[in-house]
């Protein structure tokens, strides 16, 4: 019996082996500097987030591989994991436009100032750093004594703190990186659990939260299939935070409490495509009730359904609570994105595809209660800032870009920048150059080769070519007239996420040096000339080791 009870004892060391996610815990050393919450959040849900006056962000990308467990193990985790650096500047406030075009004013941020003697526009510390020896004339390294006369030079970096020792993000999904809500940090990570073979199973997702401070961390679920591309995003409804998922062909909420998940079901089945928009912005308070705080997806049609042909849209909640059909018009639709209150999606229409937007508003009046209540009681705002016959008010829909145009390009972005107007725009390339279309015109704002094209955010659009250079130029003014803006050079990388604008920066994944290459580079956007800024923690592989010279000085 004895040997019996040993053996399984053994069997299970060798499953729960050290480094592996049997025993892995999610203890950190809480960090000086508490966060104000009293700040909003910008670019929530990107690979860095603005909160006050600390940036939150993801330290480049290590990969997302971990067939051994060790990479992915917590506390193992600096390339790639959660950082936190502080800004230099002064509390600065902004308003905030909903998407019903009504304004809150005086939202409290952070305006960046930038330090000359640094040149960063982060808190920094000062530090000799060796960067080889002193040289004869004939270029032998000079001794004193058995040693080389080092040659120094102060190098300021930026202090920086981890929060979460994991990988952020996943293979696939580059519209899930950081959600920031109150107290709290939230995230995906390739799982790192075992299945029973003891393979570790990298290709389902993990969530966590962590306390801001870097402690209180916990597992909030792991996908029961392989979703590694799979679309996701952290909702705030009430007092709760939502997590929801695309988990195979179905939609998860996971109801994140107080200390873990309170509770995880299923609020839609069968679906073909999901789309859970993300507002940039969130401050204690915001309201709830903009397009972007519904999920989105679509189905196939069942004979219970109104039409035979093509597809089902439908909104619903992050809790699953109201959920409402939103489209069904005999063509197969398929989600873009949500932009200014209004959805668009690709249309399959007889003739070809058309890019459509609409105005959910009437929907949501008879689907949501929740939503008919809080708009009812801001009516009068409402109207005073759009006037009470606005179209805005009403079902406002139609083609944001046509047939005789959608097919010759790759990539199609389009919005709505302002909420006070029902002009919708699209952003789209061929490879060859970059266009916008406002339904009538056509223009060309930018003439060279373009690689991939990531986002418009205010009045620019960022882009990159092949040779890893990044820039941005405005989004509507011809290519002849147009000021091109080089963002970064050298900044090919396969990671996930390759460019975010957050607040008053551009961060960028790529070189640092001739010696480490894919982390985290943040632009000043009102200090471009000053260059990309190293913010981050290097692995000790990827800084320069002036031993170098005396081995091969040795081998002389």
């Amino acid at each position: 019996m004895k040997k019996k009870i040993l053996a399984v004892i053994v069997a299970m060391l060798l499953i729960c082996a050290p480094l592996t996610a049997c025993n892995e815990s999610y203890k950190e050393q809480p960090i000086e500097g508490t966060q104000d919450t009293s700040y909003a959040v910008i670019s929530n849900g990107g690979s860095a987030v603005q909160y006050g006056n600390y940036v939150y962000y993801i330290n480049g990308y290590r990969g997302y591989d971990d067939e051994d467990g060790e990479q992915n193990y917590w506390g193992n985790v600096t390339k790639g994991a959660l950082y936190r650096a502080e800004l230099i500047g002064s509390d600065a406030k902004f308003d905030y436009v909903t998407a019903f075009g009504t304004t809150v004013k005086d939202v409290k941020t952070f305006a960046s100032a930038f330090d000359p003697q640094s040149e960063l526009s982060f808190v920094s510390s000062a530090n000799d750093v060796v960067i080889g020896y002193e040289k004869d004339e004939d270029g032998e390294i000079v001794y004193d004594g058995e040693n080389p006369v080092e040659v120094k030079e102060t190098v300021y970096e930026a202090k920086t703190v981890r929060i979460a020792s994991k990988t952020i993000g996943t293979t696939g999904y580059d519209k899930g990186g950081i959600f920031i809500y109150d107290e709290h940090v939230y995230y995906a990570s390739p799982s790192n659990d075992q299945n029973r073979n003891g393979e570790f199973e990298t290709t389902k997702t993990a969530f966590f939260r962590t306390k801001l401070d870097g402690t209180g961390t916990v597992k909030l679920y792991t996908t029961e299939n392989a979703a590694d591309s799979a679309p996701y995003a952290f909702y705030k409804r009430g007092d709760n935070v939502y997590l929801t998922v695309l988990d195979g062909t179905s939609i998860i909420s996971v109801k994140i409490g107080a200390k873990k998940t309170e509770s995880v079901k299923e609020i839609a089945t069968d679906v073909s495509e999901a789309l859970f928009p993300v507002k940039d912005v969130y401050y204690k308070g915001i309201d709830t009730n903009e397009a972007a705080d519904f999920i989105y997806y679509t189905r196939e049609i069942t004979e219970n359904d109104p039409v035979r042909s093509g597809n089902i849209a439908v909104a619903l909640r992050p809790d699953g609570s109201e959920a409402m059909q939103i489209m069904a018009n005999g063509n197969t639709v398929t989600l873009m994105n949500v932009d200014g209150g209004y959805l668009f999606y690709e249309d399959a229409q007889v003739g070809g595809d058309v890019v459509m937007y609409t105005n959910l508003h009437q929907q949501f009046m008879t689907g949501s209660q929740t939503y008919k209540t809080a708009y009812e009681a801001n009516k009068s705002a409402i109207e005073a800032a759009n006037g009470a016959n606005s179209p805005l008010l009403g079902h406002q829909s139609g083609v944001a870009l046509d047939i005789e145009n959608i097919a010759d390009y790759t990539t199609v972005l389009c919005y709505r920048p302002n909420k006070l107007s029902n002009q919708v725009y699209s952003v789209m390339t061929d490879g060859n150059g970059i266009y916008t279309y406002d339904g009538v015109e056509m223009v060309k704002v930018y003439g060279e080769a373009v690689a991939n094209l990531y986002t418009v955010k205010g009045t620019d659009v960022y882009f990159s070519n092949s040779d890893g250079q990044y820039f941005a130029t405005n989004a509507y003014t011809a290519a002849q007239s147009n000021t091109v803006v080089t963002l970064g050079t050298d900044m090919s990388t396969e990671a996930t996420f390759h460019l975010d604008v957050m607040g008053d920066f551009v961060m960028m994944i790529g070189s640092v040096d001739d010696y480490a290459s894919d982390y985290a580079m943040f632009v000043d956007l009102s200090r471009v000339d000053e260059g990309a800024q190293f913010v981050g923690e290097r692995l000790s592989e990827d800084k320069y080791d002036p031993s170098v010279e005396l081995e091969e000085g040795d081998e002389e």
